[in-house]
């Protein structure tokens, strides 16, 4: 392999190399700002998931005053109220909604605004709660004015949705029960937000972590958010899938790359062909040279078989260009 060779390899090598420098670099750059992206987005979509929690629990918190405020709660006031609420309520998080009595050790419905079988096939009719409600309750009634959430528990829709309870400073043997739905939650941000390539995972207090979202395991990263409401704990665990926002934007380094390989290629060809180019000029003048110097060798030879010499003069520069033979014939050195 020629030298020209091995220089055209190594312009093209060097471009290479320099071409996929950078586009590792700016590839490396789309990926941070893609998850810088992905989690200021995160941010806004968890302040608002927690902005809608806050929102329903403010609005039940209005059941709770009613029941400090009255001596006896009729059915028509509690149901009146509830009424209230969901009027005013943008969308209904929390479709059900009821007053409970401790009742000799034993939680028991007093009045629902959904009948509770409907909402969950597994609950028996009749007005004794759950046990995992009843559960929940006795949490509340030593901790009042202040929310528990409970497990997260699949519905007959197969969607998530856990029970909150407050119980009445005044009367905590009296208790506001609803149930706070999280997958209509989650599909309403990303439904408002035009959100795809984005699922979440929901953990309450130390209760396994379900899909609260149903979207597949097949993501790029994960941005854990942890938050407070009430007395419980909650954990969100998003999910950022490469078609979030459209996907990582590579295409400035690819657009560098391929510039980079072509001009690359561009300069060792140019440099192939000035190469051969010059050599192929050298060759005619090396040539062009020693016919030069043959030519001169045979005429002076000539002129000094005959005797004779020949002179040129230059009248602009006023020089004059002699001969060696006539040089040798007048004996001038």
């Amino acid at each position: 392999m020629d030298k020209i060779r091995i220089k055209f390899l190594s312009i093209l090598i060097l471009g290479l190399i320099l071409s996929l420098s950078a586009f590792h670099k700016l590839a490396s750059n789309a990926e941070v700002d893609f998850r810088e992206h992905a989690v200021n987005k995160v941010e806004l979509l968890t302040i608002n998931w927690l902005g809608w929690i806050n929102e329903s629990l403010a609005n039940l918190s209005g059941l709770i005053i009613l029941i400090e405020n009255s001596d006896v709660v009729e059915k028509y006031e509690f149901l009146n109220s509830v009424d209230s609420i969901d009027s005013r309520a943008l969308v209904n998080f929390t479709p059900l909604k009821s007053m409970v009595k401790l009742d000799e050790d034993q939680w028991t419905f007093q009045y629902l605004s959904t009948p509770l079988n409907r909402y969950n096939n597994k609950i028996k009719s009749g007005n004794i709660v759950p046990d995992d409600l009843n559960e929940l309750l006795n949490e509340a009634q030593y901790t009042p004015n202040v929310w528990q959430i409970s497990t997260p528990i699949k519905n007959n829709d197969n969607n998530y949705y856990s029970y909150v309870a407050n119980s009445s400073v005044l009367n905590p043997e009296i208790a506001i029960v609803s149930t706070l739905e999280f997958n209509k939650m989650l599909d309403n941000i990303f439904q408002l937000n035009e959100i795809e390539g984005l699922g979440v995972k929901l953990k309450i207090n130390d209760s396994a972590e379900i899909n609260a979202s149903n979207n597949q395991d097949d993501f790029l990263f994960s941005i854990e958010k942890k938050l407070r409401i009430g007395a419980s704990d909650l954990t969100l665990t998003w999910l950022v899938e490469d078609t979030f926002e459209h996907g990582i934007n590579k295409n400035s380094a690819y657009l560098v790359l391929i510039s980079g390989l072509a001009t690359s290629l561009l300069l060792a060809l140019l440099y192939f062909i000035l190469t051969k180019q010059k050599k192929r000029i050298e060759k005619k003048v090396l040539t062009a040279t020693l016919e030069l110097r043959k030519k001169e060798d045979i005429l002076n030879r000539s002129q000094s078989l005959a005797k004779i010499g020949g002179w040129e003069y230059d009248k602009i520069n006023r020089t004059a260009n002699c001969s060696e033979q006539l040089y040798l014939i007048h004996e001038i050195e």
